[in-house]
């Protein structure tokens, strides 16, 4: 939101003994300046001389929308920059190079939408989200799918942080058997 000060600001400003700070680009008391001056971080204000020489900031009007960019481009033709005086832009388009590059020009407005080609390359498949049945084994609490980088089908409990899968059953049940399974 950018502030614009208009003549109901200044009185606001004077009334609450603030002046404005360009270098913070806000209002500031003459307090808060030295508490930022004298902050032991250098900081934006280091080597500021305070607000004493301070001057209010050019009144600004508000513009919304395409209006901005309408009054952008008439700036560029009314007060052009030295040396671009668009004199070296040259389009030499035809018809059917208009029509290569947007497609949807060429037909009427009776017609079908154009189906475009998507773009395989950027989609991959997504992997199946597992679901667990039931809660957590140790507190009954609710349990969630996480992605590890070595296993899709992991849960973990939000209460207690448990954590199970089909490798982790079975790494749990090769312990519990002395580190040998025989099926």
């Amino acid at each position: 939101m950018n502030l614009v000060l208009t003549q109901s600001s200044e009185v606001w400003l004077a009334t609450n003994e603030t002046i404005w700070c360009n270098r913070m680009a806000a209002a500031l008391s003459t307090v808060a300046c030295e508490q930022n001056r004298n902050h032991p971080f250098k900081g934006r204000c280091f080597g500021c001389g305070g607000l004493h020489d301070q001057s209010t900031p050019p009144k600004q009007k508000e513009i919304e929308g395409l209006d901005a960019l309408d009054t952008i481009i008439d700036d560029l033709y009314e007060d052009p920059v030295p040396g671009d005086d668009f004199a070296d832009i040259e389009l030499d388009v035809d018809d059917e190079m208009l029509l290569a590059l947007f497609p949807e020009l060429a037909r009427d407005g009776d017609a079908a939408p154009l189906n475009y080609q998507r773009f395989t390359e950027y989609q991959e498949a997504v992997k199946p989200r597992a679901v667990y049945r039931g809660r957590c084994k140790r507190c009954l609490g609710y349990m969630e799918d996480v992605r590890e980088w070595h296993d899709d089908y992991v849960f973990h409990c939000l209460e207690c942080g448990w954590r199970t899968s089909p490798e982790y059953e079975r790494n749990r049940a090769i312990q519990a058997a002395g580190g040998v399974i025989c099926e």
